[in-house]
């Protein structure tokens, strides 16, 4: 218990998100004063509900991305039965292991790989919302890329760049899994969640240099460490996160959580799959690198919030309607019946 109360109290990236956002607050406030709408930000993505700041479809976006760039996928309503699953499984040739997860959710909440069919029933079972079923896919590198484009404006800015490490342990010969989770402060934090979900053999001795990785789901909340590869955005990225983006209508701002072969394939728009795409409340991803300060991740926030300003005062000039109050009420019973159903 203090062990874990000491590395949540020095990696800042564990901290409440109350605390993160304690400055963004009042930034937002001043934006929104200067805007007249609370609300400004719903206006960045008119074609995302709520501009993604929260309970947005998952599949309505993904309907939106080039074919060529997402994996396969299919939408389950709530209610369906299982041979319907399997039946739209096998339309859209999706094999197993496959991907299950919310169609609204976030952080990570929910998502599962299911091996085999009887692991998808589980879900399928236990899930009283609907969701979706996405084929994994094997490329082994992961990223997060953050866009915008300024309205009217025919190139974009890449503006973070970061690259997921998934949850894993190094082999020493000697120790079993159980205490290689045990020595790094990352996989420390997981272990509790892992023998709930029992689905490794913790007595397992892992081979002298063998890397067994623990989750192949690249979130945050799964272990999963953030590297900040901002160094490496460049012209070239640029222009292909330029043309994803051309094809997604009215989008300006967005993180797409991507799967690709390398990095150099990645900025030549090569083997990308675009897992999902995040609206305004995607947080420029490499600010959870252990190595990046508080105080500078603050600082890509700050810096954050006034591209929304921005593009959000040009939309505002266009005719482009916020959300209202009397609206974001509504919106917000609904998304709370469906997280509680979740």
């Amino acid at each position: 218990m203090i062990r874990r109360f000491w590395i949540r109290f020095r990696s800042w990236e564990y901290w409440p998100v109350w605390i993160v956002y304690f400055v963004i607050f009042f930034a937002w406030l001043w934006y929104a004063l200067r805007l007249r709408s609370f609300l400004f930000f719903t206006t960045v993505n008119p074609t995302i509900s709520m501009g993604g700041m929260m309970g947005e479809s998952k599949i309505d976006i993904l309907k939106q991305i080039p074919k060529e760039y997402k994996p396969k996928e299919v939408f389950l309503s709530e209610g369906e039965s299982f041979e319907k699953v399997k039946e739209k499984m096998s339309l859209s040739v999706i094999n197993f292991p496959c991907i299950a997860k919310p169609d609204v959710g976030e952080r990570g909440f929910q998502v599962v790989i299911c091996h085999d069919e009887s692991s998808l029933k589980k879900y399928h079972q236990e899930s009283k919302f609907a969701y979706i079923i996405q084929e994994f896919i094997t490329f082994e590198e992961e990223f997060s890329v953050l866009y915008y484009r300024i309205p009217n404006k025919e190139r974009g800015e890449v503006t973070s760049l970061c690259r997921k490490v998934y949850l894993h342990v190094i082999g020493n010969g000697k120790d079993t899994l159980e205490e290689l989770l045990k020595i790094d402060d990352r996989s420390y934090l997981q272990l509790d969640r892992l023998k709930k979900e029992n689905k490794l053999v913790f007595e397992e001795i892992i081979p002298k240099k063998e890397k067994r990785v623990i989750s192949r789901i690249g979130n945050h909340s799964k272990g999963t460490m953030f590297l900040d590869l901002n160094e490496e955005i460049d012209e070239q990225l640029t222009q292909t996160f330029d043309a994803i983006f051309s094809e997604i209508k009215d989008v300006y701002f967005g993180r797409a959580d991507l799967k690709c072969t390398s990095l150099s394939d990645l900025k030549g728009g090569k083997n990308i799959r675009i897992l999902e795409i995040n609206g305004v409340s995607a947080e420029p991803a490499h600010i959870y690198d252990p190595k990046y300060s508080f105080v500078k991740a603050t600082r890509d926030l700050l810096q954050q919030w006034k591209v929304l300003f921005e593009i959000s005062k040009i939309q505002l000039a266009r005719g482009v309607k916020p959300m209202s109050v009397g609206g974001l009420y509504n919106y917000f019973k609904k998304y709370r019946n469906k997280i509680k159903e979740n």
